[in-house]
């Protein structure tokens, strides 16, 4: 239980950094709720734990299990970060896939 608390927490964590680092390197015209709400919604990408059972296990790593979480979908969400309206998105993506291959590696 704590792993899953730790890794829930650096998830928004994450977020956080990202954002202000963001808004502070930005143009004026930052729209920070549009990022914030990007930002919060790539940990959707969870929703195809659903797939699997059962549903989330801890001792299992979800890197290459999981289709939203595998390495194929990784050049995808690397080229959406060139799409500038929806950079955010795919930052926080590839952030969690990072911080979930670290959950492999523990």
């Amino acid at each position: 239980m704590p792993n899953t608390l730790i890794h829930i927490a650096s998830n928004l964590i994450l977020v956080g950094v990202i954002y202000l680092f963001s808004k502070y390197i930005t143009k004026k015209n930052f729209d920070w709720k549009f990022a914030s709400i990007l930002l919060i919604s790539s940990n959707l990408i969870d929703i195809d734990h659903l797939l699997a059972t059962p549903i989330y296990d801890l001792t299992r790593c979800s890197i290459n299990l999981h289709p939203l979480h595998s390495w194929y979908m990784f050049p995808i969400y690397f080229i959406g970060l060139f799409f500038k309206k929806y950079s955010f998105l795919f930052l926080g993506i590839i952030m969690h896939l990072l911080l979930d291959y670290i959950d492999c590696l523990i």
